[in-house]
């Protein structure tokens, strides 16, 4: 049997493999641009409640969406909602996290995992987004750039949990039909 994917809405029971994911992916990714210590520390059962905090409010797991492999379980996942910045007048929602374990990636559910989250919160009424990348992160632009979000602002420096100062860019869809115009 070979295996398939699914994307779907995640569910509070999702919040373990959602966290994996969450902490494999950064330790994999981001050695370059964060400390070992960082991501040593980074803690499952940390991230599993704060998953699991989030997908209890119906208004924000509606916008949360799992990639599920039928032989691996929860390989990736995305989340957003409205736009946190102070130009929630120019993007109305935010895209806050996608991640797909090293594993899976080159399948197409990252961009998967964005057209879903996108028709959704198009749905929901917001009409444009916007999402922050670290700025040395050529891999992450090159992909955000793929599902059609262009460059908003070069750079920015944000705290990673608080703990980190990291440069940072904006990308955004003015239209956010364009991030799921062309679904896979």
């Amino acid at each position: 049997m070979s295996e398939s994917f699914l994307i779907r809405n995640a569910m509070p029971a999702d919040a373990a493999g959602i966290a994996k994911v969450h902490v494999d992916t950064w330790r994999t990714a981001y050695p370059k641009f964060m400390s070992a210590t960082l991501l040593a520390n980074l803690s499952y059962e940390e991230r599993t409640e704060r998953h699991a905090k989030s997908l209890e409010d119906e208004s924000i797991r509606s916008r949360y969406f799992v990639a599920q492999s039928s032989k691996a379980g929860i390989v990736g996942f995305v989340c957003g909602g409205a736009n946190r910045g102070a130009d929630n007048d120019v993007f109305t929602a935010e895209l806050y996290a996608i991640y797909v374990s090293d594993a899976f990636q080159g399948h197409g559910l990252g961009r998967r995992l964005v057209h879903a989250w996108a028709r959704r919160t198009y749905e929901q009424g917001y009409r444009s987004a916007k999402l922050w990348v670290i700025r040395d992160n050529s891999a992450s632009r090159k992909f955000y750039e793929s599902v059609g979000a262009v460059l908003v602002t070069e750079s920015h420096i944000d705290p990673i949990d608080e703990i980190e100062p990291i440069a940072h860019s904006a990308y955004g869809w003015l239209d956010l039909r364009v991030a799921f115009a062309s679904s896979p």
